[in-house]
């Protein structure tokens, strides 16, 4: 199974963090386990804890930026730091920048960042990170393991004269083991020739041999190679050697070993063997010498043939092959490890180790050897060894039985899930099997083996009661018990246990031993209890249910994918022309409510249902009952019910008006293609880069040149050769100055020329970056009266443009922010409710589940409230019920509502009240709506710590209501939208909600004939809402 990578998502946005989990979580290939922080200084002390794969850093944090935190981290790490992503806001791609030459591996910009792209990203910068570590991990080791060999290596470049003959050879690299051999230091020989290190060298030879491999590139490995030469200044001396030879560029890599005294070792093992011949074979085992660095037998005495069925010329025979062929596959694999143990002992010491060998009739025989070092290489390491083995087959037949039969009892203890004991009542010694562990949470070895122990664990009222019970069953000879009793858990909670047991008596009657079984049976205790409890909570859930659904915001019907509609709104209703009536009739059907053009659209949704339980919202239209055609927005999710039939609820929004202004938009979009070809002028649009990308139905008729050809740079050329210079020169000063006027001549179609002014106006994005041009080309005999045509339809081009904008605007903005506002608590809802469905549920589960129930529904039923406010205000139906208002106490109460909201912040709230202010005309209700948003809006965007003045004076003819904070403060550039809808301030600090609070407040104060005005010194410098209210003479 591939182990999950931990991601830490450090992002101060509860939303952005959702979002990013989300995507992460959603990846079909990989599994990752995601680590959440708000705070740059929770996510060091997290990764400093937890040492997570990956890292998504929000830029901008509330203790410290992307930069800080990154160094923090690089000290922190020292030197391994895991794959960091940052996240920018649009338009920080130099933060971004800063940040990869910091160490960040990639960055992602808000906003612009999809799930597979992000992704896509994480999983790159962890794995590039991985593969980096390895890589620098592996050359490190390389590099230790070359320097380390006892083994001597080295590096040497061949030197050639002007004939290409090999003259020497270069020292280019030699490693500790080879200064050693040649008692030479590297400064010494790095740089120098071989033959000039050693003087013999070129006699020898191995230098002829080193020349051929260089010339051939074959490689050459030489055993026992008997080398002479001056390896100091005093003496010439002889060395035996191992080497072995590769070419390497023009060059060779050498590694040698120093084998003189094994080479001497083995003479003298020679004159040895034969007087451990004649001992060896009066060993009753197999007596043997195995040699370690060729890996085969030596010598085995005659016994080989009892014991195994081989004779001592076959094992010789079999040479490297003895052991892979005799020796069990499971007990070969871990020869390396006993050779290990031989050569960290000292030469005395004995190491046994039972293995198994196939015999010659092909049974397996187990055997035990035990094995001492008979001689050493020159490096120390063993050589050779030698020992005995002797026949332990009956032995290991015996123990596997006994292991059989343990394992057994293991499995059955397992088996069923509980404790089972054995009580020495003598010895007072209990035995306990790993049960214990699933019971009371404790292990074996943390508990003394005491029935005493046991006993302070039973809860003390059941102490007494149990006493009695045992007293009596013991009194009535009874072998056989059942009780049940409380018992205190590692957790310090009590537990409720069924205990059963035998009992076993002596020849006298007396209880010597008891064997027993311990369950836990403590869910049996608390089904019942919450099994209530969850049907309660499910009845108060689906109640808050109901009245989202009867708050008739937007239409919703419950159906299935048979076309069935079992359940409405009255705003469903209302929008089709339906009764209560016709839905409790079973007439109304939403597969007849629908045109036969969208059935196919209906297939693929109710697939899309099927496989995600919810489907992305999609416009269709339904039939009203009147038969005229409806355009409505879908949103469908699925419901969990005991109908097998996709039983649904679908939320319907009407876009008739939205269609109204689709149909304007493409009307003006007619009319102006209608007016430009029916212009006297040439009307051309170009892009940013002066390519022509639309010319009218004049400009072929005056030029004769096709729409087609005008295309790019193709209008240039029905320009005056004479003006083709000017004209280019101009347009160009005009890219970058933003204007563009000029005085050209066109080549008509018959091939004369006449003079125009043509006039290009920039068309700009929100940066101000220039995205188009749209121009003409008038006839200047005519100028006046074509100057009046062109505004006019400059004019009709602007403002079907920005109706068209606003339009598109203002449906994407609503669609997104009610998709997302309404769907995400009933989202929540509708997974705790299936959850509460579920038959095993605990008390805190059941607590947190009826929480986020009541929190959500709370939620949907303030967006609800302000979506049906501002649609009362667009329809003109919001009206005032007009009192005798005393504005004093009406700012008490608002203070007083929001004051546990500010308490919980740890926000002070002062007030300044006038209670000398007569009372005005007004609606009380709507007047502590307009307060309490101002105070709410106060509360939400100020920090902890921070400050919330509200005042209440007289200023001339107006009672003024003043609501100050010490927050994070508004944009300059923000502060003219702050009462539009749906606008909310772009800062790091954006709340939930859809961004009406202030537009209804506004609305509200209009309808009281007063004003509500907003000032801000900037960001993080707080702000002041004033309203004015009209009081009496």
């Amino acid at each position: 199974m591939v182990q999950p990578l931990t991601v830490l998502i450090i992002d101060d946005s509860p939303e952005d963090r959702q979002v990013y989990c989300r995507y992460l979580l959603q990846d079909q290939e990989h599994s990752y386990t995601i680590l959440e922080a708000e705070l740059g200084e929770e996510g060091l002390a997290l990764c400093q804890q937890l040492q997570p794969e990956g890292i998504l850093l929000d830029f901008l944090l509330p203790d410290m930026d992307g930069l800080e935190f990154l160094a923090e981290l690089r000290q922190q790490s020292k030197g391994t730091m895991p794959a960091v992503i940052m996240l920018t806001g649009y338009g920080n791609e130099s933060v971004a920048v800063q940040a990869m030459k910091g160490g960040v591996q990639d960055y992602l910009i808000k906003g612009q960042t999809t799930a597979e792209r992000l992704r896509s990203t994480v999983y790159s910068a962890i794995k590039n990170t991985q593969l980096r570590q390895q890589l620098q991990c592996s050359e490190e080791r390389f590099r230790t393991s070359v320097e380390n060999m006892l083994d001597c290596f080295g590096i040497y470049s061949a030197i050639r004269n002007d004939t290409g003959e090999i003259l020497d050879f270069c020292v280019d690299y030699v490693n500790a083991a080879a200064c050693e051999f040649t008692r030479m230091n590297k400064e010494e020989q790095l740089g120098k020739g071989l033959c000039d290190i050693l003087p013999n060298f070129r006699a020898s030879d191995l230098f002829d041999d080193c020349c051929q491999v260089v010339e051939t590139g074959n490689p050459l490995a030489k055993e026992s190679l008997i080398f002479t030469s001056n390896f100091d200044s005093n003496q010439l001396l002889t060395k035996t050697i191992d080497i072995r030879i590769s070419n390497m560029g023009d060059g060779f890599v050498a590694s040698w070993r120093d084998v003189t005294e094994k080479y001497q070792a083995q003479q003298r093992l020679r004159s040895s063997q034969q007087f451990i011949e004649r001992i060896a074979e009066t060993t009753p085992g197999i007596l043997y010498v195995y040699d370690l660095v060729k890996h085969q037998s030596v010598y085995v005495n005659s016994q080989v043939s009892t014991l195994l069925g081989y004779t001592p010329e076959q094992i010789q025979q079999m040479g490297t092959q003895f052991l892979p062929t005799l020796m069990h596959p499971e007990d070969l694999a871990r020869f390396p490890s006993v050779f290990q143990e031989l050569g960290s002992s000292e030469d005395n010491n004995i190491v046994e180790n039972e293995y198994r060998m196939r015999h010659a009739n092909g049974e397996w025989r187990w055997f035990c050897s035990r094995d001492t070092i008979f001689t050493r290489n020159p490096d120390g390491s063993p050589g050779q060894i030698i020992g005995t083995t002797f026949d332990i087959t009956e032995r290991k037949q015996t123990e596997e039985q006994l292991r059989l039969s343990n394992e057994r009892f293991q499995l059955a203890a397992a088996a069923v899930n509980c404790l089972i004991y054995d009580w020495d009542l003598v010895n007072d010694k209990i035995e306990r099997t790993e049960g214990l562990t699933k019971i009371l949470g404790y292990s074996l070895e943390e508990i003394p083996k005491t029935h005493q122990w046991w006993k302070e664990q039973i809860h003390p009222e059941d102490r007494e009661r149990l006493n009695a019970q045992f007293h009596s069953i013991i009194s009535a000879n009874q072998n056989h018990y059942s009780v049940e009793y409380r018992a205190r858990h590692k957790d310090q909670e009590y537990r409720y246990v069924l205990d059963r047991g035998v009992i076993t008596r002596d020849a006298n009657g007396r209880v010597i031993r008891t064997v027993g079984s311990t369950t836990d049976i403590s869910d049996a205790y608390r089904q019942a209890r919450q099994r209530k409890l969850a049907e309660v909570a499910l009845q108060e859930s689906e109640a808050k249910f109901r009245r989202i659904v009867e708050s008739n915001i937007v239409g919703i019907y419950f159906g299935d994918f048979n076309g069935e509609i079992y359940e409405a709104n009255d705003a469903f209703l209302e929008t089709f022309g339906y009764t209560r009536e016709d839905l409790a009739g079973g007439i109304i059907r939403w597969n007849s409510m629908t045109p036969p053009e969208y059935q196919t659209l209906d297939r693929q949704k109710i697939q899309e249902l099927e496989v995600s339980g919810v489907c992305t919202p999609f416009e269709k239209e339904y039939l009203h009952k009147n038969g005229s055609r409806i355009p409505v927005l879908l949103g469908i999710a699925r419901i969990e019910s005991i109908k097998d039939n996709g039983y649904s609820v679908c939320f319907v929004l009407d876009l008739t008006q939205r269609k109204r202004t689709e149909i304007a938009l493409r009307q003006s979009e007619e009319r102006y293609r209608y007016l430009s070809n029916a212009m006297p002028q040439l009307v051309w649009i170009c892009n940013a880069q002066g390519e022509c990308e639309y010319v009218n139905e004049r400009w072929y008729e005056f030029t004769g040149q096709r729409a087609e050809d005008a295309m790019g740079f193709g209008w240039t050329k029905v320009i005056h050769p004479e003006d083709t210079e000017a004209a280019m020169a101009g347009w160009t000063q005009a890219l970058q100055t933003g204007e563009y006027q000029q005085e050209i001549r066109y080549q008509k179609r018959d091939g004369s020329s006449c003079w125009h002014l043509v006039r290009g106006v920039p068309i700009k994005n929100e940066q101000g970056s220039i995205i188009q041009w749209f121009g003409t080309s008038t006839d200047i005999d005519d100028r006046k009266h074509l100057e009046a045509e062109r505004n006019q339809l400059l004019q009709l081009e602007q403002a079907a443009r920005a109706q068209a904008e606003a339009a598109n605007r203002s449906k994407d903005e609503f669609v997104a922010m009610v998709s997302h506002d309404l769907r995400s608590p009933l989202n929540a809802i509708l997974g705790w409710v299936q959850l509460l469905r579920t038959p095993k549920f605990d008390a805190a589960n059941l607590a947190k589940a009826l929480e986020t129930i009541e929190r959500n529904a709370r939620s949907q039923e303030k967006l609800l409230e302000d979506l049906l406010n501002m649609s009362r205000i667009l329809q003109g139906k919001l009206q005032l019920e007009v009192t005798q208002v005393n504005l004093g106490v009406v700012v008490g109460a608002a203070i007083e509502t929001a004051y546990p909201s500010a308490n919980a912040k740890n926000i002070r709230l002062e007030s300044k009240i006038d209670r000398s202010i007569s009372p005005i005309s007004g609606d009380i209700n709507r007047l502590l709506q307009i307060i309490g948003n101002l105070l709410a809006n106060a509360i939400k965007f100020t920090p902890s710590g921070g400050q919330i003045e509200i005042s209440l004076f007289r200023n001339g003819s107006h009672a003024e209501i003043s609501v100050s904070d010490t927050g994070i403060g508004i944009s300059p550039e923000f502060l003219p939208y702050v009462f539009e809808r749906y606008h909310q301030g772009h800062s790091t600090h954006k709340q939930a909600g859809l961004g009406l609070g202030l537009a209804i407040a506004r609305h509200l104060v209009e309808l009281h004939g007063g004003s509500i005005q907003v000032a801000s010194p900037g960001i993080g410098q707080g702000a002041t809402f004033s309203i004015k209210l009209p009081c009496k003479n």
